[in-house]
């Protein structure tokens, strides 16, 4: 998996069936899973809720990220805690097959990449300078 951003490390599989992407916010990632109610998605999460002062920082561009993730984003509660995610979820039966649900689980992952990234460095930088 290659992302338009040049600085993004590789994903990490964590068995048997998440992916995270680490983001430039300590301990927090895009994650992406697939679950027992045939649901796969992308959301951001994070190490107990290590990822919310990142999600509050970037409360005044939601609208604006959000258009620029897949068809269907939301902004909404994580499904476990009170924490706020952005998440992005599809049923495996609208796939023909587990290639195509690859592919687009890989292509939601660089629309998230490519919509948090740069603007979770200026955040982190903004605060380093405060």
């Amino acid at each position: 998996m290659t992302f338009d951003d040049p600085g993004q490390g590789p994903p990490q599989l964590f068995y048997p069936n998440n992916v995270r992407i680490q983001l430039p916010w300590p301990q927090m990632w895009v994650l992406l899973y697939s679950n027992a109610k045939g649901q796969v998605g992308i959301c951001t999460a994070g190490r107990k809720g290590a990822e919310q002062s990142a999600i509050q920082g970037l409360e005044s561009q939601r609208e604006s990220i959000l258009s620029e993730l897949p068809d269907g984003a939301e902004f909404a509660k994580f499904y476990t805690g009170s924490g706020l995610t952005y998440k992005t979820e599809r049923s495996s039966d609208e796939f023909e097959n587990e290639e195509d649900i690859k592919d687009w689980l890989i292509q939601a992952a660089n629309q998230y990449v490519n919509a948090l990234r740069p603007r979770l460095k200026l955040l982190q930088d903004s605060q380093a300078n405060d």
